[in-house]
């Protein structure tokens, strides 16, 4: 199932409603898209979780297209295809969310001071991390 989602989610097109929200315009959008991207590095995982008889899919991608460099990071709900946190990095600047309704309200770790909850490229990584670790309660 890693494999079946990292090949149909890994490297597709950039939308315009992705590029605003990191200040891009429709016409670098367009651009981006239309230029060759030089993969960095990209990975996939999946742990199976017993207790709750879910497994999770965790996709990496790093690339760079001209003057922009992303970092991709997601967990999937293997079952579902839902997308349970995402993590985002375009030339420097951070976002993400946790969406996991399944397990209730994210709460983040002691150790993250940055974290919001549910909200952040700190707590979508913590959450990532805990999650295909088994550690989350």
């Amino acid at each position: 199932m890693g494999d079946k989602k990292a090949e149909t989610t890994v490297s597709h097109l950039l939308s315009i409603a992705d590029g605003a929200s990191v200040g891009l315009s429709a016409a670098a959008v367009d651009a981006l898209n239309q230029s060759k991207s030089e993969m960095l590095g990209s990975s996939h995982s999946s742990r199976y979780d017993a207790a709750s008889n879910r497994c999770y899919i965790r996709l990496y991608e790093h690339k760079r297209n001209g003057e922009f460099e992303t970092e991709i990071h997601s967990v999937y709900d293997a079952q579902t295809d839902d997308l349970l946190a995402f993590a985002r990095r375009v030339n420097g600047k951070e976002t993400g969310y946790v969406f996991d309704v399944h397990k209730g309200p994210w709460i983040p770790p002691a150790n993250c001071t940055s974290c919001t909850v549910g909200v952040g490229w700190d707590a979508a990584i913590s959450y990532m991390d805990e999650i295909m670790t088994g550690q989350r309660n």
